[in-house]
């Protein structure tokens, strides 16, 4: 049976993407169903990933010029627990995709958001890295 994240925030919305230190990783978080306020620190890697990922998904039309805006990032230590090393997003039925946050091969967190508020945090990663 596959490991669940021990953290589990459900259907968030209010997501926010913003640096933290000169660029090594990116501090993701929003309000999680029950309205508490979440955080995770995300390697820059993986934060650019989830933008990547997100653009195909939403705007399959604007990948190309994304990609072309992608810096090389490079990996983080995948044994430092905290820090999430890859997001895996899944275009649920309906208006939903879901994230869940690993440290190395762990799953350590996930939420659930609607697509608008996807492309509200697509827009704000796409302000983190593209010039």
């Amino acid at each position: 049976m596959p490991q669940l994240p021990q953290d589990r925030y459900g259907l968030s919305h209010s997501l926010f993407a913003t640096p933290k230190r000169a660029n090594e990783s990116v501090v993701i978080g929003g309000l999680a169903d029950d309205e508490r306020r979440w955080i995770r620190i995300v390697s820059y890697r993986a934060a650019q990933l989830l933008w990547l990922t997100l653009t195909q998904l939403l705007y399959p039309d604007e990948l190309a010029e994304a990609t072309a805006f992608a810096s090389t990032a490079p990996m983080r230590s995948a044994d430092l627990p905290t820090i999430t090393t890859h997001i895996h997003v899944a275009d649920k039925e309906g208006d939903l995709i879901e994230f869940v946050g690993f440290a190395g091969r762990t799953p350590i967190w996930s939420a659930d958001i609607r697509k608008e508020e996807a492309r509200r945090l697509c827009q704000s990663l796409a302000k983190l890295f593209q010039p």
